[in-house]
């Protein structure tokens, strides 16, 4: 695995000019403390929150608080439906929605502490680019881009969420 900021290196020396491409080897390391920061900032913040991830779009941001959620586009405030929605992320709050199922996916914990996206709608659901047809499943790897319709959300997990909640799930099989 590429240490942090090995990937930014890369995409900024290729076919840089010779001056750039030093540059960005010297950031590179400043780069990998500032990601460092920033993810154990994250990691803080989700776990004052009570996060086991996060789903973070340019518009919206979005708590992943229980080991299984389900995302979808709300209906838009029906008042005549008194029924729960069956969706615990509203990607409309991400922006325009249309393009989503109403109920799209089903985020879920394993017990290994690895997250696994389904695709439940009829519609396509992207993961790092790769279509996911209705009723396929993918591993969200840290910083996986999810693609809904026009949404576009990006998936940090809070490592130590869920080491916590594997081994609370380890102690109650034993």
């Amino acid at each position: 695995c590429a240490a942090p900021g090995a990937s930014v290196d890369a995409s900024l020396t290729s076919g840089a000019p010779a001056g750039w491409r030093g540059a960005a080897r010297r950031a590179a390391p400043r780069l990998a403390r500032l990601e460092a920061a920033a993810a154990r900032a994250a990691e803080a913040d989700m776990d004052r929150a009570g996060a086991l991830a996060t789903l973070v779009g340019p518009k919206a941001h979005f708590l992943v608080r229980a080991p299984t959620v389900v995302v979808g586009r709300g209906v838009g405030g029906d008042a005549a439906s008194s029924a729960p929605s069956p969706i615990d992320i509203d990607l409309a709050a991400a922006g325009p929605a249309s393009k989503a199922s109403r109920v799209q996916a089903r985020l879920e914990l394993g017990p290994d502490g690895g997250f696994v996206v389904t695709n439940l709608g009829r519609r396509t659901l992207a993961v790092d680019g790769a279509p996911l047809v209705a009723g396929g499943s993918a591993r969200l790897r840290p910083l996986a881009l999810l693609e809904a319709g026009d949404a576009r959300l990006l998936f940090v997990p809070n490592g130590r969420a869920v080491a916590r909640a594997v081994a609370r799930s380890s102690a109650l099989a034993l």
